[in-house]
């Protein structure tokens, strides 16, 4: 399963990445809200984005509700941590 993970925290995304590559899935990781969201615009986003609640520039809810607003894009699950 694909999987975009989206934290200003270094420490964390690397924690996180390990353990879902652990367990098989495909891990983009990406520091900042601006890059999560061209991802998920991208034609083949990921099937489940983790995003951090607050990274800079755009907070995590606020780029759920705009990938939520869009019309016809895939479906992506979404979590914010």
């Amino acid at each position: 399963m694909s999987i975009l993970l989206a934290d200003d925290d270094r420490i964390t995304t690397r924690v996180l990445e390990k353990q879902l590559r652990a367990r098989g899935h495909e891990v983009r990781v990406v520091h900042a809200a601006a890059d999560a969201w061209e991802v998920l615009c991208s034609d083949s986003p990921p099937l489940v984005a983790v995003l951090d609640w607050t990274m800079p520039g755009v907070s995590g809810p606020e780029l759920c509700r705009g990938v939520r607003a869009r019309e016809g894009a895939p479906f992506v699950y979404l979590v914010l941590l």
